[in-house]
């Protein structure tokens, strides 16, 4: 039960406009399932795409920061003076973002593809410009108002509605509009568009509380549960680490995002594709996270066109076939507390089940390190790839530890990660 919930039903009362009022709030059930979410940065800085390479290489999506900073160690001043020429300014490049071959649909296709179970498309960014109907008394730096003209967060979130859980990603500050904490929350667009989840960056001087307090009473009130991470100024539900994750399982909830780039989350044309995170690196990840109590918020940064590199829909999609084979083991469960799942071993437990994932090609024993809740007359199968469901040898060892048995056909029917399922066939009590 989350604390909105409990708000709700025990009468603690309406959330107030207070930082210690808020903090009540936990993340919800369905978020805690959700686990592997698809993060999109697409805008302007679409356009020149520019971020430099290793070991140089920045977020492309800050270009418009860079560009101003001939010392910026990317290099991005040099670039632009050179390509662009001293007169071009970044609102030059509205026109240069054309999303001529844009479509919803397909970029809602690969997220379903790639197993991916919520969406978080960037609505502004650092930049200021908005990719929805930004209140024109605001401010007129949007798709709406400039270039392709086009609601592009409306698109997405109905192509998404059927398919997905929906979030907004929303930049509080603005580089240069220092007046932007005057209406900050007052122009986030997640209940424009009715979404579940909200997602601030930087924080920084805001109308946070009150905004978030009338979305949680709001939202309690219609019988919903939402989330917010914790970049709007206020502790928030769950944790953000950038381009990191947790090194060892942790009670708070926390949500590891990066890019398929390496070291960017908007389009660099410059990254070879030997640099992008493949499937192995995807499925890595999501086991390694999830088995950690963390969702997995993976971002792809499509060209100024709408398209999508070849290289991260390949990733995904191989990735999604993993994913979906495997999802038993990684949707709505939860992390083990008993023992860490350092190295290879990464563990996630549901009520009738518990899930080994072992992130090394396999031999035909497999010795499992830690202590398991493994009793004798529990049966143990092989989770995903082409001999699924099949039953794997158990030896239980002198230490209280186990081992499994396999044959050389279970080892090379899967990739990535081999997956066991012990299944609680006995009445003994298990440890959750």
């Amino acid at each position: 039960m989350t604390s909105s919930t409990i708000s709700g039903e025990c009468g603690f009362g309406d959330y107030t406009a207070d930082a210690s009022s808020i903090a009540w709030h936990t993340s919800p059930d369905w978020y805690n399932d959700i686990k592997f979410g698809i993060f999109i940065h697409w805008g302007v800085y679409s356009a020149p795409a520019y971020g430099s390479v290793a070991p140089y290489e920045s977020y492309a999506e800050w270009y418009w920061n860079t560009m101003h900073n001939p010392n910026d160690h990317t290099q991005t001043y040099q670039y632009h003076e050179a390509t662009y020429g001293t007169n071009f300014n970044y609102d030059d490049f509205f026109s240069n973002f054309t999303a001529s071959k844009f479509d919803a649909k397909s970029w809602v296709d690969l997220v379903a593809a790639a197993g991916a179970q919520y969406i978080v498309p960037v609505t502004k960014h650092h930049d200021g410009f908005a990719l929805f109907d930004f209140p024109s008394s605001i401010s007129n730096r949007s798709s709406v108002q400039y270039g392709p003209k086009r609601d592009f967060i409306n698109e997405i979130l109905t192509a998404a509605k059927t398919y997905q859980r929906r979030g907004t990603y929303f930049s509080l500050p603005e580089w240069y509009n220092p007046a932007y904490k005057t209406y900050a929350m007052g122009s986030f667009p997640g209940g424009i568009y009715n979404t579940e989840l909200m997602w601030c960056d930087i924080g920084g001087a805001n109308n946070a509380t009150i905004f978030a307090s009338n979305w949680l009473n709001w939202a309690r009130d219609q019988g919903r549960q939402v989330a917010f991470n914790n970049r709007c100024g206020l502790v928030g539900d769950f944790d953000t680490p950038e381009y990191t994750t947790n090194s060892a399982t942790v009670a708070r909830k926390w949500e590891s995002t990066r890019g398929m780039d390496p070291l960017s989350f908007g389009y660099n044309y410059q990254t070879p594709d030997s640099q992008y995170l493949n499937a192995n690196g995807i499925v890595q990840a999501l086991v390694d996270i999830v088995s950690k109590n963390g969702n997995f918020l993976l971002d792809i940064g499509p060209r100024n066109d709408g398209t999508i590199a070849d290289v991260m829909v390949q990733g995904l999609t191989e990735a999604g076939y993993w994913i979906n084979a495997h999802s038993e083991s990684i949707f709505k469960t939860r992390y083990w507390s008993v023992t860490p799942g350092l190295g290879s071993f990464q563990y996630t437990t549901t009520q009738d089940a518990f899930y080994i994932h072992y992130l090394t090609t396999p031999g035909t024993t497999v010795e499992i390190p830690d202590i398991v809740p493994y009793l004798l007359g529990d049966t143990v199968t092989v989770v995903g790839g082409s001999l699924h469901g099949s039953p794997v040898t158990v030896t239980e060892r002198g230490d209280g530890t186990i081992s499994l048995g396999l044959s050389s056909a279970q080892i090379t029917a899967d990739q990535y990660v081999w997956t066991f399922k012990l299944a609680y066939t006995t009445t003994n009590a298990k440890l959750s």
